[in-house]
């Protein structure tokens, strides 16, 4: 208790002391209820003014060096806790009322505290009496004071007020209503919401009031630290009630050992160094000694890692730790020199002696996967699998027929077909294959035809099964299989895809199996073509179309007809036995048919290979098949090259990969018009065409000339394509080089349906009118209202060109009561007038005469075939006509016989085929046959003669000169009308008597003077193999000759 301090000139009145607070025990700081805060010092008798206002002041506090004071007046300046100048000032200063307080939170402050709750250096927590709000409690945050709630309110007057902290949470100790000492705990730390509950501590006695409450200082003692080289203590003093220990870390370098000695006692334990109870201010001295150490060097195999990797320094006797990690699937195994036990992850050396090494071994765990099969099924392997971590593990399962698998178990997986591959095995797991029944369909088989089908009764099949059935037409039949099944024929077994459902395998035998492959120019466009006949017509994109009607256009709804339904009306009428399909799209090429792209979606090729066919009709886009520039589709070499696809397609099946580079060269962009990124697109085919037919009969469908492309009247977005000057005659015979080119290329396409070719013969026939823009009473218009599709007249004319070209039947046998006509509403009239425009076109081109000679009442005539027959049936022969007589035959020249002598005739060919006869040939010249006359051998004929006879040769005629041959003479006896006797005589040799060779004289005169001969003259020797000679000479001879050796066989 300090008595020396005597401030009297502060405690009279209104001027009664209230509050004082010290930072050190020597200087001090006053306050009361007019002067404000002063300063004094202990044993002084007066102070200083420091801060006048706030004049009447409640409560000063120092904390860390800085003087605070409370307050109850200054409206809106100083009610609240203040801060008083800057520090513990001694002079004149201001105080500032701290920041985010107000007068309706502090209206009436007494004591308060300031406290450090968040650990960060300064106070940040103010707990503040007031007599009205009770204790309020606030948190410094981004500098400014937080209201964080209060406890009791106006009716318990708190007035004094201090805390203390342990632990994080603050003791408040308080006077409530001036007799009661509470206490109250505040758990919630910085920042949180001050919630304590008041716990009486003391009460007043009678005629006592409590003013205020402090907390006083204990006793404290100084441990001060020191520490030598190679190490360190810390802190260096530590200050502590009288009684306590105090504690220091105590930090030796590597490899050295701390030894403690001080005064104030105490033990070092895991470096911390504690002291015995203190009584004095005493010292801790550390100093630290050197020890061995050793190098422990760890190394781990692939599948895991060791840390730390790399050798690790150790002081002798100690241990060190390392943790070991095996990755996914590995386990770890540890050895080494240096000893030690491995837990868990963590492991810790034995004492080190010395230098060792610590070696982990890491290992791929196997586990076992275990397969078991209940009933009606099996699994293999149906052992135990030890399988890597990792790994997967594949099993077959097997069902027995009728059931189908399914797999569980706990190691996961997919079953795809009978395999069942685990997913990566990371446990001991195990596969269960299960077995269940499966549903039974039904799969009816229905023929149509002439042919078999084995087991025609409905046939009993699981789900996911299929079904077989033995297909045979009979002798020069062809077979289509269909249905709902779906399926695949192979040599005479049709098996059908697995069965999900009851269904059928419709088969039909016919003589051909024909697809009319197209667009808009095959189904007809409108009706009542576009849905004829679809009842007998397969239309392969109806399906398609159902699943995907984009692009197509709505007054175009299927089923098609078409075409192909007037073609199949036709030839059940002359006795065809013919199975007819349909494969259209409007606007498609043959290129949008290959490549699919006819919509995309569309899987048109497919169509083409879904029956052996034995006969197909390729049709192209509109106008793609003509030359550059003659239209706005124009693309002959787009048309040539699918044209080839199509029939390799067909015939041979191969799929593959191909790009338009490919096809058309390098220049591809220039001669297609496509770009070059179009060009290189890499084309796939994928798998093959199963029912390739190398003998199917391939026809290119010649369209016809379109009115909207000629002048005056028809254009298109280039404008006008043909002028009228060339006409429909020009654009036809740009579509016949098309076709008929791309036939003449590939020998490999049957030929050609001439319909274009069909339709200009009826316009030029007067059959047709030429521009249905200006139509012509009294003909037919083979166009529709647009100008460039077929009307039912030209779908007509269409169907007869393909049934005779296709069939070698005459179109006009159908004659006018023919039944699609008929239907259609084609008059009698039209429709003959059709039929002979159709036989017209498909019966042969005329030959040409190469020239014709006169015989005896006879003319043989040379020709030549036209060279074009690719649009027409097969040719059976020529028939020569001169004047009113007739011959035929299979090639040049014919002889036509039985016309009158002196007579002249012109002649003519035609060619003839199973259609008619075709045009005759231009006619002849003028050729005269000649008269009787008869050649005859003479008497000399069939006479033996030993040389060549010379007369009596011919009887009748002149005789030509005489030949010699295998030991005859030859020879001809010509009469005047070039008749020819053929004669010949038979040589003989004459054989003489033999005798000895004898000597003869020859004289000879030469030029009219006689040889001498007074002596014999030198012999001749005649060579043996001369056996006859003729000696002739002008002048006479004698007996005086040269003698000469007569050979033998004279």
């Amino acid at each position: 208790m300090d008595t020396t301090t005597a401030l009297t000139g502060h405690t009279s009145g209104a001027n009664n002391f209230r509050g004082a607070a010290s930072s050190d025990c020597t200087n001090l700081w006053i306050s009361s209820g007019v002067d404000g805060t002063r300063a004094a010092s202990v044993g002084g008798t007066t102070a200083t003014i420091v801060a006048a206002t706030p004049a009447n002041v409640r409560a000063l506090m120092v904390v860390d060096g800085q003087l605070y004071n409370s307050s109850n007046t200054g409206t809106e300046s100083f009610k609240g806790v203040n801060r008083v100048g800057s520090g513990t000032p001694t002079s004149s200063t201001t105080a500032t009322r701290l920041p985010g307080l107000s007068d309706a939170e502090t209206p009436n402050s007494y004591a308060f505290a300031l406290l450090d709750l968040d650990g960060a250096p300064g106070v940040d927590t103010l707990y503040v009496a007031d007599e009205n709000m009770g204790i309020a409690k606030y948190s410094l945050a981004a500098g400014s004071w937080v209201a964080r709630g209060t406890v009791g309110g106006s009716a318990d007057a708190y007035r004094g007020l201090t805390a203390t902290v342990s632990a994080g949470a603050v003791t408040v100790f308080a006077i409530r209503g001036g007799n009661t000492l509470v206490s109250m705990v505040d758990a919630s730390g910085f920042g949180g919401t001050f919630s304590g509950t008041p716990t009486i501590l003391s009460t007043a006695g009678a005629l006592q009031n409590f003013r205020g409450v402090a907390l006083a200082p204990e006793v404290s003692v100084t441990a001060t630290a020191a520490a030598g080289a190679n190490g360190s203590i810390d802190p260096p003093l530590r200050t502590v009630f009288h009684g306590q220990t105090a504690s220091f870390n105590v930090t030796p370098n590597p490899c050295f050992t701390a030894v403690a000695a001080g005064t104030c006692g105490g033990s070092l334990n895991a470096g911390v160094y504690t002291t015995q109870a203190l009584t004095a201010d005493c010292t801790v001295n550390v100093s630290f000694t050197q020890q061995p150490t050793y190098t422990v060097t760890p190394s781990a195999t692939p599948g895991g890692s060791i840390q730390p990797a790399l050798p690790t320094t150790v002081i002798a006797g100690q241990s060190t730790t390392f943790t070991v990690s095996p990755q996914a699937g590995y386990s770890a195994n540890v050895g080494g020199t240096c000893g030690g036990t491995l837990s868990g992850t963590t492991y810790t050396t034995s004492a080190i002696g010395g230098n060792c090494s610590v070696d982990v071994t890491f290992s791929l765990q196997s586990f076992n996967v275990t397969p078991s099969a209940g009933a009606h099924g099996a699994i293999s392997p149906s052992a135990v699998q030890a399988t890597p971590y990792g790994s997967t593990a594949a099993f077959t399962v097997t069902p027995a027929p009728g059931y189908s698998a399914s797999v569980g178990g706990t190691c996961g997986g997919s079953l795809s077909g009978s395999v069942y591959t685990t997913g990566p095995i990371a446990a001991d797991c195990t596969v269960n294959a299960s077995f269940v029944a499966l549903p039974v369909f039904s799969v009816t088989p229905i023929s149509r035809g002439h042919g078999s089908v084995s087991g025609n009764a409905p046939q009993s099949v699981p789900q996911g099964s299929s079904a077989s059935f033995t297909v045979i037409p009979d002798e020069g039949y062809a077979v289509a299989v269909r249905g709902t099944c779906g399926g695949q024929l192979q040599g005479t077994t049709y098996t059908t895809q697995p069965v999900n459902a009851p269904c059928t395998v419709d088969v039909t035998f016919a003589k051909k199996v024909i697809l009319f492959l197209g667009n808009s120019y095959t189904f007809g466009r409108i009706d009542p073509v576009m849905s004829y006949n679809t009842a007998n017509v397969t239309d392969l994109t109806m399906a398609m179309w159902q699943r995907d009607p984009t692009g197509s256009n709505a007054d175009e709804p299927h089923p098609w007809g078409g075409i192909p339904g007037v073609f199949k009306k036709l030839s059940e009428q002359v006795g065809l036995d013919y199975d007819v399909s349909i494969s259209a799209r409007n606007a498609a090429s043959l290129r949008g048919h290959f490549l699919n792209s006819n919509p995309a979606g569309w899987d048109l090729r497919s169509n083409a290979a879904s029956q052996k066919w034995t006969t197909v009709v390729l049709q192209d886009l509109s106008d793609e098949p003509l030359p550059a520039g003659r239209s706005h589709n124009a693309n002959l070499p787009y048309f040539n090259a699918y044209a080839d696809k199509f029939e390799q397609w067909i015939h041979d099946g191969a799929g593959g990969t191909f790009t338009e580079t490919q096809l058309f060269g390098a220049n591809c962009s220039s001669i297609t018009g496509a770009s070059q990124s179009t060009c290189d697109a890499v084309r796939t085919v994928p798998g093959s065409n199963l029912n390739a037919n190398a003998n199917a009969d391939i026809y290119l469908y010649q369209t016809w000339a379109r009115p909207d492309l000629i002048a005056p009247n028809g254009s298109n977005v280039n404008g006008t394509t043909y002028t009228a000057a060339e006409g429909l005659e020009a654009m036809t015979a740009d579509f016949h080089a098309g076709y008929f080119g791309r036939a003449a290329a590939n020998p490999r396409f049957k030929g050609v349906s001439p319909v274009g070719d069909a339709f200009l013969r009826a316009v030029s026939s007067g059959v047709a009118m030429r521009d249905p823009y200006v139509p012509e009473a009294g003909k037919i218009n083979l166009w529709h209202t647009d100008y460039f599709h077929p009307s039912k007249y030209g779908s007509y004319l269409s169907a007869l060109v393909h049934l005779g070209r296709i069939s070698g039947m005459d179109p006009t046998t159908l004659g006018a009561g023919e039944l699609a006509a008929v239907d259609l509403g084609i008059s009698p009239a039209d429709a003959v007038a059709l039929q002979q425009v159709a036989k017209a076109a498909l019966v042969p081109k005329p030959p040409v005469i190469a020239g014709v000679i006169a015989g005896e009442g006879r003319v043989q005539v040379s020709f030549t075939a036209a060279a074009e027959t690719l649009g027409n049936p097969p040719l059976i022969d020529f028939i020569a006509t001169c004047g009113a007589q007739s011959a035929s035959a299979t090639v040049s020249p014919i002889t036509v016989s039985g016309l009158a002598s002196g007579m002249p005739v012109t002649c003519t060919v035609a060619a003839r085929n199973s259609i008619g006869v075709g045009e005759a040939s231009v006619a002849s010249a003028p050729v005269t046959p000649l008269g009787t006359s008869t050649a005859l051998c003479g008497s000399a004929g069939g006479v033996a003669s030993v040389i060549a006879p010379r007369a009596n040769l011919c009887a009748v005629g002149n005789a030509s000169a005489i030949r010699s041959a295998n030991g005859a003479y030859q020879w001809s006896c010509e009469a005047a009308n070039a008749q020819i006797a053929t004669c010949s005589a038979l040589g003989r040799r004459r054989r003489p008597r033999r005798e000895p060779p004898r000597r003869m004289w020859l004289a000879v005169r030469a030029g009219g003077s006689a040889l001498p001969h007074s002596s014999p003259p030198r012999p001749l020797a005649l060579p043996r193999p001369m056996c006859r000679f003729r000696m002739a000479c002008s002048i006479s001879c004698s007996k005086a000759a040269h003698p000469a050796a007569q050979p033998r066989c004279m």
